[in-house]
């Protein structure tokens, strides 16, 4: 996932800020946009079909990946990529419903896109080191329930007759 996301936000450097940027192609910005985001897609479709086999995984890679470009990580990683500091405001960012840690009015800040990007990580991670976890535990709840059927059918069996009537 952070490959793909790192090859997105490369291919905004490359494709933004040294061809559309430098060559002053900003009337082009909504046919780059569109492209920009078709190449989010792809990458999303390459890396779900190849995950496809293991199963809940590939929904995890498609909605890290898909939430943290959108979220603020792909665009901390294209200016640290670019070796630049993160401007203070960022207006361009203001459509993004990912970003939801931000003023009531006003545009976002390098701050509130940094808490944002380390949101999206965080919650990433998170489900990364405990889904394992969560996918056992229907299997550890069974084993427990089997376990006590087991005992309760070892105090519910009837006594065999020979020590039914040994006893009377």
């Amino acid at each position: 996932m952070l490959a793909g996301l790192g090859f997105y936000a490369l291919s905004d450097i490359l494709l933004w800020q040294r061809i559309f940027d430098a060559n002053r192609l900003w009337m082009f910005d909504d046919q780059y946009q569109t492209g920009h985001v078709v190449m989010l897609v792809a990458l999303m479709a390459v890396g779900g079909l190849l995950l496809v086999d293991s199963g809940l995984w590939a929904l995890w890679y498609l909605g890290a990946l898909y939430t943290t470009a959108f979220g603020g990580v792909a665009d901390v990683l294209y200016y640290w990529l670019d070796g630049r500091s993160i401007p203070q405001v960022l207006p361009w960012l203001d459509r993004s419903r990912l970003i939801f840690i931000r003023p009531l009015d006003g545009d976002v800040t390098s701050v509130e896109l940094l808490v944002s990007a380390g949101f999206w990580v965080c919650v990433w991670l998170a489900l990364l080191m405990f889904a394992p976890r969560l996918a056992s535990f229907p299997t550890r709840w069974r084993t427990v329930f089997r376990a006590r059927r087991h005992q309760v059918g070892v105090r519910l069996r009837p006594r065999s007759s020979s020590s039914a009537t040994s006893a009377v």
